[in-house]
């Protein structure tokens, strides 16, 4: 199944700071039977950089909070940690079980970036050479077939902030964007099945708009 879109546009706000790497595919959003793939990783920059791949699973609790541990049954090789030189490619396996439950299955896999030399080291604005170590978080997530996300939205006050809180009541998570709540600039944002997604805003709003899976949507806000 194709990369979905929606996913493209969450990873913007996720590459900490800007990475000189290029990986493909990014974010995935995947059928639930999918069980072995590829990624490649390509070292854009100018000297000898050092990759490793870190796998959490996105979890919820009682209480609808995301919650994010460590993940050993997606796996990398054949090797979770990879030396480039610059201009260098590496294509990587991965492999997975098929989920106990049938349920949705959700991850974080984060490729952080050591570089093994200065020559991609930047200038601070006081005259010092910086080592930049970016890290890229890609969510991946494996839907089975009809699941579907089930939202609502309430406006709470907590310890006297005020917040935007999506509820996902439904079994497959829900990727938002061109959120609009009144006057708060919202960015892109997904609730996994479960979650009690709260996002920070300055005012109220009766209503708040949204693009899921590229369909135009509104919820009233309790």
């Amino acid at each position: 199944m194709p990369m979905k879109p929606f996913f493209v546009v969450l990873l913007l706000s996720l590459a900490i700071p800007a990475a000189a790497m290029t990986v493909s595919p990014l974010a995935q959003s995947l059928d639930q039977n999918t069980t072995t793939g590829s990624v490649r990783i390509q070292n854009d920059g100018k000297g000898e950089k050092r990759y490793q791949i870190l796998v959490d699973r996105y979890t919820v609790d009682a209480e609808g909070r995301r919650v994010m541990v460590p993940a050993t049954d997606l796996v990398f090789f054949p090797s979770t940690v990879i030396t480039l030189g610059p201009g260098k490619i590496q294509t990587l396996r991965w492999k997975r079980p098929l989920s106990a439950d049938g349920r949705e299955v959700a991850y974080q896999v984060e490729i952080r970036e050591e570089p093994l030399d200065k020559l991609d080291a930047v200038t601070s604005p006081q005259g010092f050479l910086v080592t930049l170590r970016p890290r890229m978080l890609l969510p991946w997530v494996f839907t089975p077939a009809g699941a579907k996300p089930a939202l609502s939205a309430h406006h709470e006050t907590v310890q006297s902030v005020q917040y935007l809180t999506f509820i996902n009541r439904g079994t497959a998570t829900a990727p938002l964007q061109k959120i609009s709540y009144g006057a708060n600039p919202i960015g892109p944002q997904f609730v996994l099945p479960g979650e009690h997604l709260r996002v920070k805003v300055s005012t109220r709003s009766a209503e708040v708009k949204f693009e899921l899976r590229g369909a135009a949507q509104s919820l009233a806000v309790e």
